[in-house]
């Protein structure tokens, strides 16, 4: 109990590198089997450590110190492969414009999660900053299949668009609007913009439904 409690303490005091080497050294003296009812023994060795790293992390992101936050979250995955990282850890890499990187973290998180529509969302976004335009495409479009309409929806038409996939783009943005119908809880689109849109594309005036659409966001901005 020694470790624990010593371990506890200097966590409290933020000496993070000191209690991280105090656990590795007690890692092999822990008793095999564990001691029964001793929450401290029972606690998964990488689990625990994994956290204790987490936490410096998280100390350090919260000081200011974003290349050490990172560079811990590094260690962290390179030792522990299948730990789940804090949402925090990809969006300290965007700040670092290690934009590579932060779309490998969503790749694992999409790995281990296929139904994570928010971890396809954000890769399509990494992707997007990457000028990888047709696999973020193809990222959105799991994102939205998988209940992520908004915002994913919206850059999945503008890429779309800038791709001259006018149809597409349109019945992208059309899904967006559906989620803003004033049939809708919380919709803000005026009366009958919702059908006029779908009536253009019933239409196929697929610019013309896109234009719309671009008016509906500017009044909604206004």
């Amino acid at each position: 109990m020694g470790y624990y409690r010593l371990i506890q303490l200097l966590v409290q005091e933020k000496r993070f590198n000191e209690a991280i080497a105090v656990y590795r050294q007690w890692i092999p003296l822990r008793p095999v089997p564990p001691i029964e009812g001793d929450v401290s023994f029972n606690t998964q060795p990488s689990s625990y450590l994994a956290e204790l790293m987490v936490e410096k992390a998280t100390f350090l992101r919260e000081i200011g110190n974003l290349n050490e936050a990172v560079a811990t979250y590094r260690l962290i995955l390179k030792e522990f492969p299948d730990y789940q990282v804090s949402r925090d850890f990809p969006d300290m890499l965007i700040v670092q414009e290690d934009l590579e990187s932060t779309a490998g973290i969503y790749r694992r998180w999409i790995q281990r999660d296929s139904s994570s529509g928010f971890s396809y969302l954000q890769l399509g976004f990494v992707l997007t900053c990457q000028g990888k335009k047709d696999e973020a495409i193809a990222a959105y479009e799991q994102a939205v299949q998988k209940g992520w309409k908004l915002p994913a929806a919206h850059f999945l038409g503008n890429l779309l668009l800038e791709q001259g996939k006018l149809e597409a783009a349109a019945k992208a943005y059309y899904k967006v609007l559906i989620e803003h119908d004033s049939s809708q809880s919380g919709g803000w689109l005026p009366d009958g913009m919702f059908q006029r849109y779908g009536s253009l594309l019933e239409q196929k005036k697929w610019r013309e439904a896109i234009t719309l659409y671009d008016e509906l966001l500017k009044m909604k901005k206004s």
